[in-house]
């Protein structure tokens, strides 16, 4: 972003707009997903709901791990939701996979 005349921001021409961006960002998930093995959401959903056991915090905090649905792991991978998936859910999603992964 540049200021211009009247000190408005404007995007520069290369600068991806948010859906571009958005939909870049919801590629790597999908990207990531098949290179872990492709799991379905249902199996996604059956790991997140464990994951606060398969990564215990070493200092004996309770992770902030969101349990995932198959239904929204499906709508969001789609982009059929408004706006980025929270970070919550991104860091449920890539330990899910990860663990269906290995």
């Amino acid at each position: 972003m540049r200021k211009s005349k009247g000190s408005r921001l404007r995007a520069d021409a290369d600068e991806p707009g948010p859906a571009a961006a958005k939909e870049a960002f919801l590629a790597e998930l999908r990207a990531f997903r098949v290179e872990c093995g492709k799991p379905s959401g249902r199996r996604l959903a059956r790991i997140s709901g464990d994951l606060r056991r398969l990564y215990p915090d070493a200092r004996g905090a309770e992770l902030d791990l969101r349990a995932l649905s198959s239904s929204a792991v499906s709508e969001i991978l789609a982009g059929k939701r408004q706006g980025l998936p929270a970070a919550d859910w991104v860091a449920s999603f890539v330990l899910s996979c990860q663990w269906h992964a290995f």
